[in-house]
């Protein structure tokens, strides 16, 4: 199981790889869909609440943010009891084969 496959990337994932090949870099693995998808859960929590000014008030701000996964399947929802946020439809079921993952689900 992983959250992302950049091998054979979903729509959301390929999105991310055209922003890296743009600026000629290439995605290597589902840490980089993880760490996008970070960013842009603060940025939404930021504008959601421009008044915050520190640590407790962006963790406030973020458990409330739920949203569209931007870069994996699924909803990216946190909460004060929840700081994983993506959903289970953010796992994709993997093989590697040829030494590369290959998803085994359709979507």
């Amino acid at each position: 199981m992983a959250v992302a496959n950049p091998y054979d990337p979903g729509e959301r994932l390929a999105r991310l790889g055209a922003l890296f090949a743009e600026r000629g870099l290439r995605l290597e693995g589902f840490g980089e869909a993880l760490a996008a998808t970070a960013v842009v859960a603060i940025v939404e929590a930021i504008e959601q609440s421009p008044e915050m000014v520190g640590g407790q008030e962006i963790r406030d701000a973020l458990e409330r943010v739920c949203m569209d996964a931007p870069y994996t399947e699924g909803q990216l929802c946190f909460g004060p009891d929840d700081h994983d946020a993506l959903d289970a439809a953010a796992i994709v079921e993997v093989v590697v084969r040829d030494g590369a993952f290959v998803t085994v689900d359709e979507r």
